[in-house]
């Protein structure tokens, strides 16, 4: 399930899920503070490890891929905020 994480370099065609629920997350953290993105943080990561635990998965795999969704989040959040500031830095031209 989440054993390729997205890292923000290629974007696969068809968009599939991994993608799709790592992207909500970072959009939803970035428009959160405080206390609230930190609540929210850890609900999206203890589902992610009980729907893995229910798969089946063992407990150190199941760190390695929330691990892995962490690093994937934070990679969209830097390639997001990457390209906001090069639309900003040309005026907004496309």
């Amino acid at each position: 399930m989440y054993a390729r994480m997205y890292t923000g370099r290629d974007i696969p065609f068809p968009i599939d899920p991994e993608i799709r629920f790592i992207r909500q997350t970072a959009r939803i953290l970035e428009r959160r503070q405080g206390e609230r993105a930190v609540r929210f943080w850890r609900m999206e990561c203890q589902r992610l490890y009980a729907r893995l635990q229910v798969q089946g998965l063992a407990d150190a795999e199941i760190r390695a891929y929330v691990d892995r969704f962490a690093e994937a989040v934070q990679a969209e959040m830097r390639r997001a905020a990457e390209a906001e500031r090069q639309r900003r830095s040309y005026g907004g031209a496309a």
